[in-house]
């Protein structure tokens, strides 16, 4: 039996599901003997199988985070793994894994999360492949919250979903792999997170929101999110938005009432740039945070972390443009 001990835990998604006459697709009842047809596991670890969840990962939310987070935690202060293997939905996975990567700062254990684009039951499926080498890379020193897709291990909080029906259905697009499989796997020890800054990581909050502007866009829809303790403006480009007074009169007064603006591109590779255009000029002049590079899926997740953990705005508005667990560029 293999040195290592894995713990591989199931939350649910297409990976344990099985297709019903018509087509759909439906969560297995019975989780816990899943792995029965990958016997080969037990060649890379000794594994251990937990069922913590068995849901669509539609369903996920900010207490299945709290408490994926809080489970591994436990588990590595009995010191009983020497990595985790997650199951999750394709879905959501890039959040719960932007999310478990601020939850586990620190952990210095590796966290592997995968999935698949078509159930393990099924004859073509990509769960076989993933789950083994997640379990493969959940054995070597990669101490963070990872993404383990189609032969390509990427950090978590950078990770977004970019295809419904293709096996590489995640990307890293500002962010390079931690690791890559094909005949050896080839580890790059340059990319893979060494030192994280401490921060308060005790909840969510749930008064966030995210508005992607177009064109043609009806201003006066922006007082429909008076109430959100922070916003996310999804503009253009490098960041600009439309030099209309009805948007920087409403910035400037959700930010005098004490709530968050941050602005972000529709674009998904590069980094944005503030000082560029004139909208997104005047918008940083009114004290928009810039979202810099990090992916839709992190700027969302660590928005509802800081607010819900900070004592103090100014703190999370701090924090948020940090690069906390590698989450963003800091030099480009």
């Amino acid at each position: 039996m293999a040195a290592n001990k894995i713990k591989i835990i199931y939350t649910g998604g297409t990976i344990g599901m099985v297709r019903n006459a018509d087509g759909s697709l439906s969560l297995l009842q019975e989780p816990d003997d899943l792995l029965a047809s990958l016997p080969e596991l037990h060649q890379l670890a000794d594994i251990e199988f937990e069922v913590i969840s068995n849901i669509d990962s539609s369903d996920m939310t900010a207490a299945h985070w709290l408490r994926l987070a809080a489970h591994i935690r436990n588990a590595d202060a009995q010191g009983d793994s020497n990595g985790y293997v997650i199951l999750h939905g394709t879905d959501t996975l890039p959040y719960t894994a932007s999310a478990l990567s601020f939850l586990l700062a620190g952990l210095r254990k590796p966290v592997v999360i995968t999935g698949s684009q078509i159930p393990l039951c099924a004859v073509r499926t990509d769960a076989r492949t993933n789950l083994i080498d997640a379990v493969e890379l959940a054995t070597h020193d990669i101490p963070e919250v990872s993404v383990l897709f189609n032969s390509k291990l990427m950090r978590g909080n950078r990770v977004q979903k970019v295809s419904i029906n293709r096996y590489h259905a995640m990307h890293s697009p500002n962010y390079p792999y931690l690791a890559e499989l094909g005949l050896r796997v080839e580890v790059r020890r340059d990319n893979i997170l060494r030192k994280v800054k401490s921060f308060p990581a005790t909840g969510f909050s749930s008064a966030v929101a995210c508005l992607q502007l177009f064109p043609g866009f009806d201003l006066e829809l922006l007082r429909a999110y008076d109430a959100c303790q922070a916003i996310i403006l999804r503009g253009f480009g490098p960041g600009n938005v439309p030099q209309d007074q009805r948007l920087f009169a409403w910035i400037e007064g959700m930010i005098a009432r004490g709530s968050v603006v941050a602005l972000t591109s529709q674009a998904t590779l590069g980094s944005i740039d503030l000082s560029i255009y004139g909208g997104s000029r005047r918008a940083l002049a009114l004290g928009v945070l810039s979202c810099h590079d990090m992916t839709i899926e992190t700027c969302i997740v660590k928005m509802m972390l800081l607010l819900g953990s900070c004592a103090t705005k100014a703190e999370a508005e701090e924090l948020f443009c940090s690069s906390l667990v590698g989450e963003l560029t800091t030099e480009i």
